[in-house]
């Protein structure tokens, strides 16, 4: 519920004022090629990584290109409960739902990385911490808006980008570092 005061509410508005600026003036779409190439480094030193695609995937159309990058390298992933949905198909590669309302995270024990796209570090990941992760779980965190990147949870890397534009760029320095698929994970 929001409720405005009667003055504000019939307060006549300017003709001249300066437009608000958008969401997204000062935000950068793709990550810098160094952050892509050191990513894949990561996901490379990596034997067992997990995605979990929060409700930035779905409202930047990420969709596809999170599914595209599972499914070249075998990579599981997974949606926090209540976020707005990034699976627009079944797939081998996802599997399920993150939260307690689903029976808690007891995968994340066993990841030894965890690449957070758009999603929040909250109860639903165990705040990033360990238990439920790993003390050696890495944790690469990408959000568009730097607050949220940064706000609870930890991170072994912080990407400041869109997901789309980003999982483009891990697919590319993946090819180029040669990783290997996930598959056996």
């Amino acid at each position: 519920h929001l409720t405005f005061p009667m003055d504000v509410q019939t307060e006549p508005v300017a003709d001249d004022l300066p437009a608000a600026p958008t969401a997204a003036d000062d935000r950068p779409a793709a990550p810098s090629p160094e952050a892509a190439r050191r990513a894949a480094e990561l996901l490379g030193r990596s034997q067992r990584p997990l995605i979990v695609a929060g409700s930035g995937v779905f409202y930047s159309a990420s969709g596809r290109a999170l599914a595209d990058f599972a499914t070249a390298y075998g990579i599981p992933y997974a949606v926090p409960i209540w976020d707005r949905g990034s699976v627009a198909e079944a797939r081998p590669e996802y599997i399920g739902v993150l939260g307690a309302a689903s029976g808690g995270p007891p995968l994340l024990e066993d990841v030894d990385l965890i690449l957070m796209l758009e999603a929040a570090a909250d109860y639903r990941v165990g705040y990033l911490e360990s238990p439920p992760l790993s003390v050696d779980a890495t944790v690469i965190r990408v959000d568009v808006d730097a607050d949220r990147l940064h706000h609870m949870g930890r991170a072994d890397l912080s990407i400041l980008a869109e997901p789309g534009p980003f999982l483009d760029s891990l697919l590319e320095a993946c090819a180029v570092a040669e990783i290997g698929g996930f598959e056996d994970w």
